[in-house]
């Protein structure tokens, strides 16, 4: 379904039997591998996906380039891989990606040690990244201003509640602004302020953001370019991340015709270090460019139902 907001497009067993059965049959009632959509409405599918293993090349689906400038795929699916569970503990950002791991600690914009680098928060991941080299990717360092809602410790399927921290031990309360210490944050509340070390909170969602700010926010960063097209992916654990076409890199490690060993390195606006993703962890890709805006990414101000009756009154 598309529509349209403020002229920007939106984008929405019996084995014995088998034994008897010819391999080639069974293998035909198999669904193909890959699946995915171009921008023109045009189904693939295909067992192959070849040359998405350096940057810059041109992957294809089949026959089908995935990157034609003229019919760029809508969404890439490996039909082999399935979701995972949420994640314990997670980072999630206004645009709605997510990065699972525990946020461990704080460092401001004025360290001796880098003077130069901007605040942030450093996530310690629970996923596993492949930088080139063999080098070790244990931490990803956050910038303040994406996050929506940090978890130590899941709740269970809570809804975000903007301007609230949980505590550990079940007490909660809501907050105005909030502002990170090294190991804690302060939270300005109605009658003063209160600090809180990590340690004690299970989660803390912070106030809401104008979406389409956000949005925009995003967008100057990853697609500064008119003909940049967004990247968005997400993992069997637990990571969803968005990024660009022009921020994505490819490597891999031995036999580059099996995307078993490919790398892809993505670089989302709100981190300071390049994500190095396996592909074996990916289920899902989406690509849209710059003037389009997936319906998920915008949370509607409001929603109201209508009834059979009404619709035809």
């Amino acid at each position: 379904m598309q529509g349209n907001i403020e002229g920007m497009p939106l984008v929405r067993s019996f084995a014995a039997c088998l034994l008897l059965v010819p391999a080639t049959i069974v293998a035909a009632d198999q669904p193909l591998r890959y699946s995915a959509l171009l921008t023109s409405g045009k189904r693939i599918e295909s067992e192959h996906l070849r040359n998405w293993h350096v940057t810059g090349a041109v992957p294809h689906l089949g026959s089908s380039s995935l990157l034609d400038p003229a019919n760029p795929f809508r969404w890439l699916l490996v039909r082999n891989r399935r979701q995972g569970a949420e994640p314990a503990a997670y980072v999630e950002f206004t645009n709605g990606d997510r990065l699972p791991g525990i946020v461990v600690d704080h460092h401001g914009g004025d360290s001796e040690a880098k003077p130069t680098e901007p605040a942030h928060l450093t996530v310690r991941v629970s996923v596993a990244f492949e930088p080139p080299y063999n080098k070790p990717q244990p931490q990803v360092r956050v910038l303040p201003h994406y996050v929506k809602r940090i978890v130590w410790q899941r709740r269970g399927a809570t809804a975000y509640q903007p301007g609230t921290v949980f505590y550990r031990d079940g007490r909660s309360f809501a907050f105005r602004a909030a502002r990170y210490k090294q190991r804690g944050v302060a939270l300005l509340l109605t009658n003063g302020e209160r600090e809180i070390d990590f340690e004690e909170i299970a989660e803390l969602h912070l106030p809401a953001v104008e979406p389409w700010a956000a949005w925009f926010d995003q967008l100057t960063v990853l697609c500064p370019a008119a003909d940049s097209r967004l990247l968005h992916i997400e993992t069997t654990n637990g990571l969803v991340t968005t990024a660009s076409v022009t921020r994505f890199a490819a490597r891999f490690e031995g036999n580059s015709a099996d995307p078993q060993r490919w790398v892809h390195g993505l670089a989302p606006a709100w981190t300071l270090d390049a994500l190095w993703v396996p592909f074996r962890d990916i289920m899902t890709y989406d690509s849209c460019a710059r003037n389009e805006v997936p319906l998920s990414r915008i949370v509607p101000r409001e929603v109201s139902h209508r009834g059979r009756s009404e619709e035809h009154t």
